[in-house]
């Protein structure tokens, strides 16, 4: 049986095809368990944020899609899900303020980056905490 014109080229076209979309299906894959990862640590954190305002006694605590807010007196604080990372908000806080998961770590992050856009970065439990309710909330 003759080869037909081109068929050579066809069949390298078409693997080449193949070959892309079995590594799409593969990156989709692998984004859809990042994300779900990620949304799961989110979910961890602000329970766990939850629980940390509860054992203080004095805040009010309010949640409602995807932000916890810790309220003392007339200061708050509020932690938003943004993406893979957690933002903080809130009086006397100035510049941003994120709750970044480092995973060569396995824990959490508080970056602040000043209004000059100099960034720090310290562990949220126990340092990174401690700054937020003295900056945010005048505790401590």
């Amino acid at each position: 049986m003759t080869e037909k014109p081109g068929s050579t080229l066809a069949e390298q076209l078409k693997a080449q095809i193949e070959q892309a979309e079995v590594e799409a299906h593969e990156a989709a894959e692998r984004r859809r368990r990042q994300e779900s990862t990620a949304r799961q640590r989110r979910v961890a954190l602000m329970g766990d944020l939850e629980a940390f305002g509860r054992a203080i006694g004095h805040l009010r605590i309010s949640h409602r899609w995807g932000s916890l807010t810790l309220r003392y007196r007339d200061r708050s604080i509020r932690f938003k899900a943004s993406g893979s990372d957690v933002v903080v908000t809130g009086d006397g806080l100035s510049g941003r303020w994120c709750c970044l998961f480092e995973p060569t770590l396995g824990r959490w992050i508080l970056q602040l980056t000043d209004p000059l856009g100099h960034p720090e970065r310290i562990l949220l439990f126990d340092a990174g905490l401690a700054r937020l309710m003295s900056t945010g909330l005048h505790l401590g």
